[in-house]
């Protein structure tokens, strides 16, 4: 699973990516890194505008695993110390799934035209982590820091797929999952379930 996971990131992996500060599969459109971090504490709150409490959501669970952090989500707060989540209908440009993020020592801000845009600017947002933000447990002594960067983003290709051919190897539930988040972590964004054929059925 690891070796089909690696070939698929280096799928869409640009050849500039060797020569690029940010660890992001596939790279960007554009992007520009700056000087400091913004670290990801205990008392970090992700703020959202209306729409986007499920996005929130995602990203509040994405985080706590690793972190150990009970992450507060609002809608509105006058601290610095935030991840803001918003809509902007000026970034039309983009398409549905573009979005922008703004990375200083102070705050994250993330914006897209849709929803679509702010789910796979998640994606980036872990990616910038360190590796160890994908653990299911607790990681002790570890700070979570991001570059501080500008990065604007949109898909090449409107069909980025992946196909599994379950009708000639079994495969259960938790490893589907499994290559689902492994999709969504490199903005894959169709899966083919092959099912049937003559070696047989699989439901």
């Amino acid at each position: 699973m690891i070796k089909n996971i690696i070939l698929l990131a280096l799928i869409f992996l640009p050849f500039k990516l060797f020569c690029q500060d940010l660890n992001i599969i596939p790279y960007p459109v554009k992007a520009e890194k700056h000087k400091g971090f913004f670290e990801i504490k205990s008392s970090t709150a992700i703020i959202y505008e209306d729409g986007l409490f499920l996005r929130a959501k995602q990203l509040k669970e994405s985080l706590e695993p690793a972190t150990g952090f009970n992450i507060k989500i609002e809608q509105a707060s006058n601290k610095t110390d935030q991840i803001v989540l918003g809509i902007n209908k000026e970034l039309n440009h983009l398409g549905k799934e573009g979005y922008v993020i703004e990375v200083n020592q102070n705050q994250v801000s993330i914006e897209a035209f849709h929803s679509k845009g702010i789910f796979w600017a998640i994606q980036t947002l872990l990616q910038l982590l360190p590796n160890d933000i994908l653990r299911d447990a607790k990681v002790s002594d570890r700070k979570w820091l991001l570059p501080n960067c500008s990065i604007e983003d949109y898909p090449r290709f409107n069909w980025r797929g992946l196909m599994i051919d379950y009708s000639r190897t079994f495969w259960n539930r938790r490893i589907t999952k499994k290559y689902i988040d492994a999709m969504a972590f490199y903005k894959l964004n169709k899966l083919h379930m092959h099912l049937t054929d003559d070696q047989g059925w699989r439901i």
